[in-house]
């Protein structure tokens, strides 16, 4: 198993270098931080999101997570939307905007990694497409 746990502390630190660090920063830059951004990707994801499910999965503190989602909202790209069965409780979700956001965010950081990737043979394109593919079946059970 520790062969297994190097390799995930391997990876990681290896794709960022590689291909996360390559990424250009494009479109609301000024406006929407890193974090900002993850919080959308993630609420896009779900369609709809409890700030403590979110907080766990940006590793954040309430009340730095209140504050990263006051300035989503205050932007018009997110609303918090009281839960119907237990008014202690406000969903996340994105607005239109935010979703658009979103959207545009996710074709250019493609567009980007298709570039990164053009530099790979063709039988390691394939490869690496067909190990991630397990690893994310693999890890999508844990």
């Amino acid at each position: 198993m520790s062969n297994l746990t190097d390799l995930l502390f391997e990876f990681m630190p290896l794709f960022h270098s590689k291909v996360s660090s390559k990424l250009v920063w494009t479109g609301e830059e000024d406006k929407i931080n890193r974090s900002q951004e993850k919080a959308m990707m993630i609420t896009s994801k779900e369609g709809s999101v409890l700030p403590s499910t979110l907080g766990k999965c940006l590793d954040m503190k309430p009340g730095s997570l209140t504050t990263l989602l006051d300035g989503l909202v205050d932007q018009g790209l997110a609303q918090r939307s009281p839960d119907p069965q237990d008014r202690r409780k406000l969903w996340i979700s994105l607005t239109p905007e935010g979703l658009t956001h979103v959207e545009n965010r996710q074709t250019s950081v493609k567009k980007q990694m298709e570039r990164i990737l053009e530099t790979l043979t063709p039988e390691d394109h394939q490869s690496l497409e067909t190990h991630l593919r397990d690893a994310f079946r693999i890890i999508s059970k844990l």
